[in-house]
Order: C-alpha cells, then sequence, then structure tokens
C-alpha cells in the first residue's frame, strides 16, 4: 500500500521523507494543519492563541494520546440542547447532562449540583481508565475459573461417562448369564422331555397310517360289495385280513414320566445402584487423645479406642468414651497387659484385639480370654483385623519376612474356614457387603497401595493415588472404611486428605483443610453408619456421609 504523502501547511515541505524530517513532521490538532518542525516553531508559534493548542508528531496519529486531544477539541465544541448558539461549559452531576452557562444558573437546574465540564470530563476518562484496568484483570479472573470449571467439567463428564460404561456392561454381563443360564436349562428340557415328545410323535404318526389304511380299505371294500365280481369277493377279504393293523398296541404305549416345569423363585435383581459421594461435619469434639491406634464403637453409641504409648508410658490401653454435644466424656480407662495390633467390636459388644499371635476377646465385664491361638508365624506388630458382612472375622497376618502375608478367614467361634497366602505386606483391611476386601497393602518397593480383592484373594484393582492430588507427594494410604453403599474412604497422611473411591478403585471425591479436616488419621463407621475421623491433634469428626 502506497504511503501517503503529507506537506507543511506553510512551506509546502514534503514531511516523513527523510529519517530528520520525520522527527519534525507535525500536526496541530486545533488547526487541523501539517506542519514541519521549522514553520512550528517560526510561523505557527506566532498565531494568536497557539500556545493553548496541542501539537502532535505525525507517527502519533491514531495513539491514545491523540485521540484524547481530537476529544477535548470536541469537548468545547458541545453545543447546548436547549440554547443552540451557546456551546456547553458546565455539566449538571445529578441530571448527568451538558449544560451551557444559561442552563446552569437558570431554570430547573438553579439547585442542582453543577461542576466544570472539563473537570466532570477528566473524572470520567479517569474513571474509565480504572475500569478498564479492573476489567482487564476480571478478565483474567473469569479466564482462570472457566479453565478450572473446565476442568472440572471434564472431570465429572469422564465419571459420568465411566458410570455409564459400567452400567452398559452390567447389562450386558446379566444378559450374558441369563442367556448361559437358560442355555443350561434347554439342554437339560431336552434330555428331560425331547425323547419322550419324539415317541409320542412315533406314535400318533402309526396310529395316523392305521386310520387311514382302514378308511381307505373300508372305501375298497363297499366298491367290492356293491359290485357284481364274486371273484374280487374272496380276493379283497384274503387281503384285509392280512393288513388289518392289530388292536394290540402295547409296543405303541408311550410311559409319560412326572410333569417337568420351570420353577424359579422372584428374581434377586440387584442390577446395581448409584451412589453420591457426601461428606458433612455434623460435630467435631476436641479431644486428649493425641495417639491412637484404632477407634470401634458399641451399639449404644460408646466409643472405645487402643491409646498407643506415649513418652513414658510402656503400656497400651484402652479408653472408653462418649461425644455429648461438643464434649468429650470419659467413662473409663483399661491398661492392657499385652500389645495390640489392631481390634474390632463384634456382637454382644465383645471386642477382639488382634496381637502378634494370639487374638484376645473382652466381653461387657471386662474378662480378657483368648479367642484364636494360631500355631502360625504372626510375628508382625501390624496385624490387622475386620469383620465381614456376614459376621466372619477376617484376619491380615503378616509373616516373619517382609513382604508376604495371611489371610485367614475365621468364623464367629474362632475357627479357621479359609486361608490365602499374600505376597505383599498387609497393613490395614475392610470388608465390603458383597465379600470385597479393601486392603492397604505395602509392596517390597515400599509404596504403598489400597488393593481391591474377590472373596477369593484374587487382586481386582489397585489405587495408587490421584494424578492431580498426588502430583508431588506419594499416596500414603494409612486408614480405610467402607459404607454400606459401597464406597471406600481412605486416609492419605501425605497430603492430609480423605480420599473417596468407588468399588471398584476408582477416584471420585477428596475431603481435606478446605473441609475442615485437618491431618486425618483413624476411620470408622458407626452402627448409624456415621463416618468417625480422628485427626492428629486429637480432634474427632462426626460426619454424614449417606448418599
Amino acid at each position: 500500500m502506497a504511503q501517503k504523502l503529507a506537506f507543511c501547511a506553510f512551506c509546502d515541505t514534503m514531511l516523513e521523507t527523510t529519517g530528520i524530517q520525520k522527527l519534525e513532521a507535525l500536526k496541530c490538532i486545533n488547526c487541523d494543519i501539517n506542519l514541519c518542525g521549522n514553520c512550528n516553531r517560526k510561523r505557527h508559534s506566532k498565531i494568536k492563541g497557539s500556545k493553548e493548542h496541542c501539537i502532535i508528531r505525525l507517527n502519533q496519529l491514531g495513539t491514545l494520546k491523540a485521540k484524547d486531544s481530537v476529544r477535548k477539541l470536541e469537548l468545547a465544541n458541545i453545543i447546548c440542547l436547549v440554547h443552540k448558539d451557546e456551546k456547553c461549559t458546565a455539566y449538571c452531576i445529578s441530571c448527568s447532562k451538558e449544560l451551557c452557562t444559561f442552563c446552569a444558573f437558570e431554570g430547573k437546574h438553579q439547585d442542582h449540583k453543577i461542576s466544570k465540564l472539563e473537570t466532570v470530563y477528566n473524572e470520567q476518562v479517569s474513571e474509565l481508565n480504572n475500569l478498564k484496568s479492573k476489567m482487564k484483570d476480571d478478565i483474567s479472573f473469569f479466564n482462570a475459573i472457566l479453565k478450572n470449571t473446565e476442568l472440572k467439567r471434564q472431570e465429572e463428564a469422564e465419571i459420568y461417562e465411566k458410570a455409564k460404561q459400567k452400567i452398559v456392561q452390567r447389562e450386558k454381563d446379566m444378559k450374558e448369564i441369563a442367556s448361559r443360564e437358560s442355555g443350561v436349562l434347554f439342554q437339560k428340557l431336552d434330555i428331560l422331555l425331547k425323547p419322550q415328545i419324539d415317541a409320542l410323535n412315533k406314535t400318533k404318526e402309526t396310529l395316523q397310517k392305521n386310520i387311514d389304511y382302514l378308511k381307505q380299505t373300508v372305501s375298497l371294500t363297499d366298491q367290492i360289495l356293491q359290485s357284481n365280481d364274486a371273484k374280487s369277493v374272496f380276493d379283497i377279504a384274503i387281503s384285509i385280513k392280512k393288513e388289518l393293523p392289530s388292536r394290540d398296541i402295547k409296543e405303541l404305549d408311550v410311559t409319560v414320566k412326572s410333569q417337568v416345569d420351570f420353577i424359579a423363585p422372584v428374581l434377586p435383581l440387584r442390577f446395581g445402584s448409584l451412589v453420591m459421594p457426601k461428606l458433612t461435619i455434623k460435630q467435631s469434639v476436641h479431644t486428649p487423645l493425641k495417639s491412637i491406634k484404632c477407634l470401634e464403637s458399641f451399639s449404644n453409641g460408646k466409643y472405645v479406642s487402643i491409646v498407643s504409648p506415649t513418652g513414658t508410658d510402656s503400656q497400651s490401653s484402652l479408653e472408653y468414651f462418649q461425644i455429648k454435644g461438643l464434649n468429650f466424656v470419659v467413662e473409663c480407662k483399661i491398661s492392657l497387659h499385652f500389645k495390640p495390633c489392631d481390634m474390632k467390636v463384634i456382637e454382644n459388644n465383645q471386642i477382639l484385639f488382634i496381637c502378634q499371635d494370639r487374638i484376645f476377646s473382652l466381653s461387657e465385664i471386662n474378662k480378657f480370654e483368648i479367642f484364636f491361638l494360631s500355631d502360625m508365624v504372626l510375628s508382625s506388630p501390624n496385624n490387622c483385623i475386620c469383620i465381614t458382612a456376614v459376621g466372619n472375622i477376617l484376619l491380615g497376618c503378616n509373616a516373619g519376612h517382609f513382604g508376604t502375608s495371611d489371610a485367614i478367614l475365621l468364623n464367629n467361634q474362632g475357627l479357621i474356614k479359609n486361608r490365602s497366602t499374600l505376597k505383599y505386606h498387609v497393613d490395614k483391611i475392610a470388608a465390603s457387603e458383597h465379600d470385597t476386601y479393601i486392603i492397604i497393602s505395602q509392596r517390597l518397593s515400599l509404596i504403598k497401595v489400597v488393593q481391591g480383592l474377590s472373596s477369593t484373594f484374587e487382586s481386582k484393582w489397585t489405587y495408587e493415588g490421584h494424578s492431580s492430588i498426588n502430583s508431588i507427594v506419594k499416596f500414603e494410604p494409612m486408614d480405610i472404611a467402607v459404607s454400606t453403599s459401597g464406597l471406600i474412604y481412605v486416609t492419605d497422611e501425605s497430603t492430609h486428605s480423605i480420599h473417596v473411591l468407588t468399588q471398584d478403585g476408582d477416584f471420585v471425591k477428596n475431603y481435606g483443610k478446605e473441609h475442615g479436616i485437618i491431618d486425618p488419621e483413624v476411620l470408622h463407621l458407626d452402627k448409624e453408619g456415621q463416618l468417625i475421623i480422628w485427626c492428629r491433634d486429637g480432634t474427632i469428626h462426626v460426619a454424614d456421609i449417606s448418599s
């Protein structure tokens, strides 16, 4: 595009032709003329009132400074809407309207707040610049929120798609199971009734042939008897006697078996359910408990914890307490002559303590007895225990050498029902209502993970932390609890938070400091389905997790 030429209004010198002249290429905004530097100094400056004129360089045309200068000229030329021959010099702040001198001192504006037009203009320009700066900051603010919202939307969309795919897969699995079972029943049905039906069909076919033969023979006999041929009577009679079907049909008699029917109970159809993670703190109570191994509750609402030795203490102890409103009420404290690894409350408010080589029971009358004594090596101080949905007792017993453990299933009388060797160290163990076991395991690499096991102790899934939460610090699970809806709650030491997982080990939520939970460590589900959270500062939270 060709450059537009500019000439000085006084000497007709072409401007912007050389570097030196370019610096002296000027424009008077008030006069709306181009000037060279020489004419500006010697001629334009002689014009009356030119000292108040706005002179800018030609290469500054289009800049904010130039536009502001033009606007100020336009400001001085605003015509009054009432007095057409007058220019506006004032501004009515009460009416937000430009005024000429007559309007400012006459009529309805007499009692209004009046200011100089240029003063208000400068204030408005300054305010617009401030608003512009604020709006730019707001754009950055909302862009950041938009980005964060999009990330959350993507996460929710992923959760939605995962849940949708699981529902589709569940439907497919149930159809496959139904198809497979119906196929087996069809085979059994064929074995039971098909030979009988085939035999009856054969009998039916034989009987129908006899009937057809007899009808044809009767017709033929009628024809012979109505004819004049005597010899035919002898021939047909002999033939009929030879071919006549016998009434002795014992060989055609098919014994019908007992009636076969399809008996199906009411469908125990449990397609699945949708759960939304929820954790609402109902109560928060500060306690003097600074170091505990585990926390349990009784059917009457009381709690019991194993208080670990601290300072000069050499013995663990049991501490019974209640939470009444905001108060922590201690009921009693019992010293233990053994070192428990873990404990669980079973039926009749009986407490089971798992130690290195045995399990003690404690009844309501505070009587200790040996519940289970194993001849297997249980030398680790980190053995663990949980109760299954059907009341069986599951033990995680770590072997003498690091990295392996035994999963031992007992009935409620302490008799072994099943035992399986696991190729990792088990720190904590829990069970869902579907006989799915969730454990915190420690591998030879010293990496802690949460694992889901089937009822036969086969690994179904592994959770090693969430990428957005454990991107800087590694996942350090400490305790687990499984809700009645199947959600898995795991405390993470490294991020001082609680991870919430599905039954399949998928991350769905995280609760921490922003939810009022600081340094959570021990978890317990009470008889009402509430999640009890013990934090390292001694605070106990009672949380509603119903969804």
